[in-house]
């Protein structure tokens, strides 16, 4: 179904399931032979699970994160800014720390902040940069000028060891098709309805039909039978976990949306001590071309749903005591900072990161531009001053356990940049 808000790219790209045919097609192709390799002991790694959350469509960051002291936003957004702390208004903007706040829709996100567990790096982006949604996108997922190269997720589970040796996989999407990320990733798994996989489609003897498709197949000398066999071995993984009536362990239930049921299948997988190490989720339709609805439209329910969604994951895995995870979330591009005559906003450069868990540096991060004209690039857009391959390259080197930057994110020098926005372990 089309957006009738978002550009016409934007719709062609999510008819397409963005190269969901390609990537399919060659996901079960093997990465190089010689891979770096970085030395961990099977089973007793302590590097962190990865939620990786894509907001597909260029979140606008200036509503995610509001500058509520620069006036230039005011005059700016006549319609869509959010209002100023003290204001009166009920959707008046979260202080946080008297110059940047959060929207009222993105309220539960707050005691995580004081909490010390969410960074918000602003102003993020990356140089060689297109307003195409489906060259970002790309660009993103692969960070490399050729679909043969596999995706980042891809590669960074190519050049790390294993959490645990015996794991079914250790990547997962929850995705009809093999995401970008992934592609010619090993191991790894796609499926929107992690609760339902199954091969017998639902009959009573669901075991018998699996243990007699697996005794058939393994006879067979084709790829099928590695297929299969891997198939067998993950729905053995999720099977007892029983996902479908999986409950947090805290009292802040999960909503019943995309984000909530995604991230409940998510900690059920953690918890569940499988050895998934990343965890894929995308979230298309943040193309706010028009009724972009920053103050109570459709903006700020889609954010509210967001908030609502990694609350409750939070919540669940604070009362578990996990403390192995981190969560991601990141945008194709961001949004300008003038409001369009439709009162939504155009394409943008620079964006807003988001990192949520106990092993993220808290706060906001940020070397501000400012919104003058004459520090805009193009003189429209937020200049961004963070690469956000610098921040994913932090991310692999301190919580991931990963040191072959260079080949994970080829497509520039990622900066060692210590412990800015992670914790190291």
């Amino acid at each position: 179904m089309s957006d009738p808000f978002a550009c016409n790219e934007y719709n062609a790209v999510s008819r397409r399931k963005f190269l969901g045919g390609t990537a399919a097609a060659i996901a079960a192709s093997s990465l190089p032979a010689f891979l770096p390799k970085v030395a961990f002991a099977q089973g007793t790694s302590t590097k962190d699970v990865l939620i990786f959350i894509q907001l597909i469509g260029g979140v606008d960051a200036l509503t995610v994160c509001v500058p509520h002291g620069d006036p230039i936003y005011y005059s700016s957004r006549p319609t869509l800014a959010i209002p100023q702390p003290g204001s009166g208004s009920q959707f008046a903007a979260i202080d946080l720390d008297g110059y940047f706040g959060l929207p009222q829709c993105l309220n539960p996100l707050k005691p995580i902040f004081d909490n010390g567990h969410l960074g918000i790096i602003h102003a993020a982006g990356r140089d060689n940069w297109t307003r195409s949604h489906f060259d970002a996108q790309f660009m993103m997922q692969s960070d490399s000028i050729n679909l043969t190269d596999g995706g980042w997720i891809a590669r960074h589970l190519a050049s790390s060891s294993q959490t645990y040796a015996d794991a079914a996989f250790r990547g997962f999407a929850f995705t009809d098709t093999t995401p970008v990320t992934m592609v010619k990733g090993q191991q790894v798994v796609s499926t929107s309805r992690p609760e339902s996989i199954a091969f017998g489609a639902g009959y009573a003897d669901d075991a018998e039909i699996a243990a007699t498709i697996s005794r058939m197949y393994s006879r067979v000398k084709d790829e099928s039978r590695g297929v299969v066999r891997d198939s067998k071995r993950t729905i053995d993984a999720l099977s007892p976990l029983n996902l479908g009536s999986y409950s947090s362990a805290a009292s802040l239930p999960y909503p019943d949306t995309l984000i909530g049921n995604a991230l409940r299948s998510s900690a059920g997988m953690i918890k569940g001590g499988i050895g998934v190490e990343v965890l894929q989720i995308d979230w298309p339709g943040w193309d706010t071309h028009a009724g972009q609805g920053s103050v109570g439209g459709l903006l700020h329910n889609m954010l509210r749903t967001l908030a609502d969604g990694l609350a409750a994951f939070y919540a669940d895995m604070e009362a578990s005591g996990r403390t192995d995870w981190t969560i991601v979330l990141l945008s194709e591009f961001g949004r300008q900072v003038e409001e369009n005559g439709s009162q939504g906003t155009e394409h943008g450069s620079g964006g807003t990161l988001l990192t949520l868990g106990p092993n993220v540096q808290s706060g906001i991060h940020t070397t501000w531009p400012g919104l003058e004209i004459e520090n805009r690039r193009d003189g429209v857009d937020i200049m961004p001053t963070t690469d956000y391959r610098d921040v994913l390259g932090e991310l692999l080197r301190n919580r991931l356990h990963n040191g072959n930057v260079s080949f994970v994110l080829p497509s520039k020098p990622v900066e060692n940049t210590g412990a800015k926005w992670f914790k190291a372990a």
